[in-house]
Order: C-alpha cells, then structure tokens, then sequence
C-alpha cells in the first residue's frame, strides 16, 4: 500500500475522512490521506461536512425537523439546532451563533417569509446563509422567497442529494 492524496471539495472546505476507517492514514484540514489497497484510481475518500458548522432548522413539523436534521446527520452535519416557528428561530439565533439556517415558510405565529425579513433586518443576522424548503413551488412564490433575502430554494418534497446541492450552493457564495 502507498498513501494517496486526494482533494475531495464538499461545502466550503475541504473535507476530512469519516473517523478511524480502514482507510484512514492521516487527516490535514486542506486534504484526505487515504490508502491506495491496489492502484491509486481505487483510493477512497469520504467527503465530511463543515465540521463545525451550527445549522438551524425551522419548521413547524415535528416530522419534517426530524427528517432535517436526519438528512443532515448523514450529510455529515451533526450541530443542528431546531425551532418550531420564526419567533423560536430568532430565539435560537439570538442564544448561540448559527451557520447556516434552513426554515419553511408555512408555520404558525411567524411563517419563514416573516422570519428572513426580521433576519434581514438585524446587522447580526442578516449575512447569515438561508436555504427555505417549503411546498409552495409557484414561480411568485419563489421569487418573493428572494425578494425577502432566501439565498437558495426547495420544493418538498426532496431527496438528500437536493439538499446537499442546495447547501453546497448556498455556502459557496
């Protein structure tokens, strides 16, 4: 075996191997060492999210969160905070820093359209990256999700590999 090394972009940085793989020979925050068990064309590499990136997930199904933050823990994001609706949000913004938030648009007391403008309207706020993800797919209501400081967008229902994309996307900005 020889060690391989292989630039395997995700997200906004370059990743790290999943924890003690077989795989596994050395970790740099700029690249993943693997070894190569025949020829270096069969070197594996796992891509890892951020790994300290804080995610924020609003929605007002239990469900829908739990799909989420599932979604998520497999993308490799594991510090995923959630809120039920856009005043909890804010609360949860305004109790830790947060990376990136993912909300709906559809939810009692502050719907997710309310609750980007009062994001994009705090200073502390307002950079911060959102991806909405709601069933409302008429062109209208994609653009007013845009006019309201939405960086990214998606129709329910999804699959993993649209919300990976969707991050990517929304990071890389």
């Amino acid at each position: 075996d020889r060690a391989v090394r292989r630039d395997v972009q995700f997200g906004v940085r370059a990743c790290s191997l999943a924890a003690g793989g077989p795989h596994a020979h050395a970790w740099r925050a700029d690249y993943c060492y693997v070894r190569a068990s025949a020829h270096p064309a069969q070197a594996l590499a796992f891509p890892v999210a951020e790994p300290h990136m804080r995610i924020l997930v609003v929605d007002d199904s239990t469900t829908m969160r739990r799909i989420l933050i599932n979604t998520l823990s497999k993308l490799g994001y594991t510090d995923v905070v959630d809120a039920s609706n856009g005043r909890e949000g804010l609360d949860r913004l305004a109790a830790a820093p947060v990376d990136l938030v993912i909300t709906d648009w559809n939810m009692p007391e502050m719907s997710g359209i309310e609750f980007i403008r009062a994001m994009r309207a705090n200073d502390k706020f307002k950079s911060i990256p959102t991806l909405m993800v709601t069933t409302n797919a008429a062109k209208d209501d994609i653009v007013e999700a845009l006019k309201a400081g939405v960086n990214n967008y998606v129709v329910k229902p999804f699959t993993p590999a649209v919300i990976k994309e969707k991050i990517e996307a929304v990071l890389s900005k």
